[in-house]
């Protein structure tokens, strides 16, 4: 019973990361920010999905323009056991469209400074 316990709420986990995914290709930032949020609190039952999602979940906010979302979330990967590493996720085409963002900016001279290793 605990198994499939488990099981149903990795899978909502994952779904709500994939309509996260697809509203933020919609354009529809508000929804896109929801099912982020939604993924990450039901995600932390899954401890593999979290650590290897959590760079999918910033890149979703940054593809999707949100910048000061997508930096928090990037700081808490880099603080936590994650795949958002800070020697490369600033360098992938899915933060172009924050980029120029003042938030965007901070983060990478933190990067820079030594902040995140």
């Amino acid at each position: 019973e605990a198994s499939r316990t488990w099981e149903s709420a990795a899978e909502e986990a994952t779904i709500n990361l994939d309509l996260a995914l697809f509203e933020g290709l919609r354009g529809n930032r508000e929804e896109t920010i929801r099912y982020v949020r939604q993924w990450q609190r039901l995600a932390v039952s899954d401890a593999t999905q979290y650590a290897t999602a959590w760079s999918l979940s910033c890149q979703t906010l940054a593809f999707s323009g949100i910048a000061p979302e997508a930096v928090d979330c990037l700081r808490t990967g880099f603080e936590q056991p994650s795949w958002a590493w800070p020697f490369l996720e600033p360098h992938l085409p899915w933060y172009d469209p924050i980029r120029e963002s003042p938030e965007f900016k901070a983060l990478v001279a933190d990067i820079e400074s030594g902040t995140y290793h």
